[in-house]
């Protein structure tokens, strides 16, 4: 029999067990087509979203969502997403369409660990992160069931790829469960500013070419880079970092 996420109200617990029972929260299943489903915790501030598309109108995926008091719960776990090309978030937790038991499972994980968050988790996702912003080309993904990555070369495209999934994470950090955690607003920021000195190094060099609607999305995130720094930094620390130093 399928396989479902269930509830043990008695113990308080999720745990995956059959389609059907009086347990059952959320079966699997193979429909084509959008398709989310939401589930509160019962007494419980917690609230359950899993969201599908499987295999329609050429897209696939299958993802979910952890709030607690409609806070997020993020996702530092997976470092891949930080190499795909599609609207992946950090506030997702996405796994290959169709995998439901391998979803249920990190569902189930998470539950069990739901205040707690690891610094090292954090280091080591913005640690990629960094490496991304100071590369000259690199190997993204299009979707999680790319075999092969397309190499991406040249300034421009590795920092407009960067900014969009810095911005994610700052913005998906402040409506997360950890938005008032100084150890990750003070690393956060440090990428920050290895952005914004990274594209004050590079942006006097590029061809810029008149309409390009990349630059107007370029713009749009890094303002959102500015004003994080503004609020976590020191005061208009965002102009120097993007003023070139005449001394190089």
């Amino acid at each position: 029999m399928d396989c479902a996420l269930c509830y043990d109200s008695e113990n308080k617990r999720l745990y995956k067990g059959i389609a059907g029972s009086n347990d059952c929260l959320i079966p699997k299943h193979d429909k084509k087509g959008y398709k989310t489903i939401k589930y509160s915790i019962p007494n419980e501030p917690v609230e359950i979203v899993i969201s599908s598309n499987l295999h329609y109108q050429g897209a696939s995926f299958l993802y979910a969502k952890i709030l607690i008091k409609g806070k997020s719960m993020l996702n530092f776990k997976d470092t891949k997403s930080l190499y795909l090309l599609n609207d992946y978030s950090i506030d997702t937790f996405q796994v290959e369409a169709g995998n439901w038991d391998e979803l249920f499972d990190i569902i189930i994980k998470n539950y069990n660990n739901l205040y707690f968050t690891s610094e090292s988790d954090i280091e080591k996702y913005l640690n990629v992160l960094d490496k991304i912003v100071l590369s000259e080309s690199i190997s993204v993904f299009r979707n999680k069931t790319s075999e092969k990555p397309t190499e991406w070369e040249g300034t421009f495209l590795v920092l407009l790829h960067s900014i969009n999934k810095l911005s994610n994470i700052i913005e998906c950090k402040n409506n997360s469960v950890i938005d008032d955690n100084t150890y990750f607003q003070k690393r956060l920021l440090s990428s920050c500013r290895n952005y914004l000195q990274r594209f004050a190094d590079c942006y006097p060099t590029w061809e810029k070419k008149e309409g390009d609607s990349r630059l107007k999305q370029l713009s749009e995130k890094l303002l959102v880079v500015c004003e994080y720094i503004e609020k976590y930094g020191n005061p208009f620390e965002f102009v120097d970092l993007l003023t070139p130093d005449q001394t190089k």
